[in-house]
């Protein structure tokens, strides 16, 4: 993969502060690492993790085109996943990619929003 991952890492640690968590490397040949994780999660952000997760994200970059053609907006830039205590940006690369996790903080607009969505489907 040929992008700047050391700066990615470093844009997104001087962005986001101390709500970066973790920023994963794949490939599509089935390599994986951490190129970032926060000191308090290295027990949570495991090897065992990072292969469920590029596991995920590699089946995401099958979908890329599929979304593009669907959606109209043009080439995909990210995909964005919002858990409670997460948001999970992917960046898809030609042969690979990359994702940050990050603390909701970093995206309390989209989390909270997102959330008052989920309200308002469940009534």
């Amino acid at each position: 993969m040929n992008v700047d991952v050391a700066g990615l890492v470093e844009f997104a640690a001087d962005a986001s502060g101390e709500n970066l968590r973790a920023v994963a490397v794949y490939t599509d040949d089935g390599e994986e690492r951490w190129a970032y994780r926060r000191d308090d999660l290295e027990s949570q952000y495991t090897a065992g993790t990072l292969a469920a997760i590029a596991g995920v994200l590699r089946d995401d970059g099958h979908q890329r085109t599929r979304e593009e053609w669907a959606f109209l907006h043009g080439e995909q830039r990210a995909t964005v996943r919002v858990f409670p205590k997460t948001i999970v940006v992917h960046f898809r690369e030609r042969d690979g990619g990359l994702c940050l996790l990050l603390d909701t903080a970093v995206a309390a607009h989209l989390s909270g929003f997102v959330d008052a969505c989920r309200r308002a489907l469940d009534g």
